[in-house]
């Protein structure tokens, strides 16, 4: 079973998030600021991480640095993202970051599928 952290300061998007991806028959966790996202990769180890950009005190950029740094790219332990953003036209600046995908709220459930499929790589867990 594939574990999903969902990192959002809107309580709304995580419970709709969260039941999409429980229907999928993913694990899941949640945070709801970046500090409390890092503590959790370090307990829940995610296969992959929601993440949304515009969080107060320390943004999804701050986050995906702090990834990056205690386990780099490549590494076992480094969590995928996928950034959830209210903001489109932005996929320029995340394949720059090097961002593995995005997502634009409001998203339908198989926008997430199919974007988790396209980090995760398909199996038997996901659905397309």
């Amino acid at each position: 079973m594939k574990k999903v952290l969902i990192v959002d300061d809107s309580p709304t998007i995580v419970e709709i998030t969260k039941a999409m991806l429980k229907e999928e028959g993913f694990e899941i966790d949640v945070a709801s600021n970046g500090a409390e996202a890092l503590e959790k990769v370090k307990q829940f180890k995610p296969d992959l991480m929601l993440l949304d950009i515009m969080m107060p005190d320390m943004d999804g950029y701050s986050v995906i640095k702090a990834l990056r740094r205690e386990a780099g790219a490549g590494s076992p332990d480094y969590t995928k993202v996928i950034v959830v953003t209210s903001k489109d036209k932005m996929r320029d600046l995340f394949e720059l970051e090097g961002i593995e995908g995005y997502l634009v709220k409001p998203f339908f459930r198989t926008e997430l599928m199919d974007r988790i499929a396209e980090v995760l790589g398909t199996d038997e867990d996901i659905d397309k």
